[in-house]
């Protein structure tokens, strides 16, 4: 069996890839890669690369925190907002622990009274179940040990 000769890697600018690429999506990628002496494989994936870079700045908006969606709390989290800034003026470490029990107490102070547990929950915020199940439970019981921790009757 005879060894075959493998040329040497090429490395090409991104002005060659550029014309590459339009004689590929003028024509198509076999003759882009027949006219420019290179593999077609390469042809494709530098067209494909570039129709991903399309739409990677088409969709960059949708990817942003919130992407569009409304608040849940919209309220609370303006007052979270100011919550947060007096602690950073106030040079206190602020955490997403913090942030949690934070929100949940404002979310308590406005919930309406039918919503939390009748009975008394066992459970504390460490051991709420993390698999996803019955997640209104699961926030109703966080409510519910927010508020007995901090408005104690």
């Amino acid at each position: 069996m005879t060894r075959v000769k493998k040329g040497e890697r090429q490395s090409y600018s991104v002005e060659e890839k550029a014309a590459v690429v339009r004689f590929a999506l003028a024509s198509n990628n076999t003759r882009a890669a027949a006219h420019f002496g290179i593999a077609k494989s390469m042809v494709s994936k530098w067209v494909k690369a570039l129709k991903n870079q399309h739409d990677d700045l088409k969709n960059r908006k949708s990817r942003r925190v919130g992407a569009g969606r409304k608040e849940f709390f919209p309220e609370e989290e303006k007052q979270l907002f100011a919550w947060f800034l007096q602690m950073r003026e106030a040079a206190l470490a602020v955490t997403y622990y913090g942030l949690k029990i934070e929100m949940l107490k404002l979310v308590a102070e406005t919930a309406a009274p039918q919503t939390t547990p009748q009975k008394k929950s066992s459970r504390t915020i460490s051991k709420l179940p993390r698999n996803g199940s019955n997640v209104f439970y699961i926030i109703m019981s966080l409510l519910f040990a927010v508020k007995q921790r901090y408005h104690k009757n």
